[in-house]
């Protein structure tokens, strides 16, 4: 009767220690999936351009007239000559298009961030000619009243994002981040790499590049604001 007695005290802890084995192996199990899922959002934390897709990256409007005033900013004028000067003004390609010696012409583009990622906008080619981030004109007033190359604002082939407001003084950003359902506007000043100056009325491919490989791409008219 003893001999069962332990037999069947034996048998039970023997279950016990089982239960015990497995409700330890269950916790650690958990524990590792948190720290393995802690990690993945970490990393898309840090990473702010991974899921963003070209659909996100919508255009809104555009102003690629030879006009003043281009998207309603104070002094942002194109010269009336029928065309958007690059290649014919490469001699003084950075001054301004209105100066004496006129540089190349002006557009700009108003985009909006759709995605809950923010994006950095690297370049764009418009024609297939590249154009980058100035970055003389980090946190820079745009003022585009005098010849200037030290970041008043962007230089030939290059470009400069400020915000979609005209409040003055329109300040040019520090990085070429757009946030998470930002809307900016891309200030870009034509290379003079072009062919051949660009004839109004004629379409310009334009390619926003933010580190994928779907690049948002649009098609827009020179000469036009919509």
């Amino acid at each position: 009767m003893k001999n069962f007695m332990r037999s069947k005290k034996r048998g039970v802890s023997e279950v016990i220690s089982i239960l015990l084995l497995l409700a330890i192996s269950l916790v650690g199990a958990v524990f590792v999936s948190n720290i393995i899922d802690n990690s993945v959002f970490s990393a898309v934390d840090q990473n702010p351009e991974s899921e963003a897709t070209s659909t996100d990256l919508k255009l809104l409007s555009y102003d690629t007239r030879d006009s003043t005033n281009l998207s309603g900013i104070d002094n942002l004028d194109n010269k009336f000559d029928q065309k958007l000067c690059t290649v014919s003004c490469t001699s003084f390609a950075n001054n301004l298009p209105t100066s004496t010696n006129s540089g190349t012409e002006f557009i700009i583009i108003h985009v909006h961030n759709l995605s809950t990622q923010s994006v950095y906008l690297r370049s764009i080619q418009i024609n297939e000619v590249l154009h980058t981030w100035d970055s003389q004109t980090l946190n820079r007033n745009l003022v585009l009243t005098v010849d200037d190359y030290s970041g008043n604002y962007p230089l030939a082939g290059k470009f400069s994002i400020i915000s979609k407001s005209n409040d003055t003084p329109i300040i040019q950003r520090d990085s070429t981040e757009i946030g998470s359902d930002e809307e900016v506007r891309v200030l870009v000043k034509l290379s003079s790499n072009f062919s051949s100056d660009i004839e109004m009325i004629n379409s310009l491919r334009v390619v926003l590049n933010f580190g994928q490989s779907d690049a948002a791409r649009h098609v827009i008219l020179s000469g036009d604001a919509r």
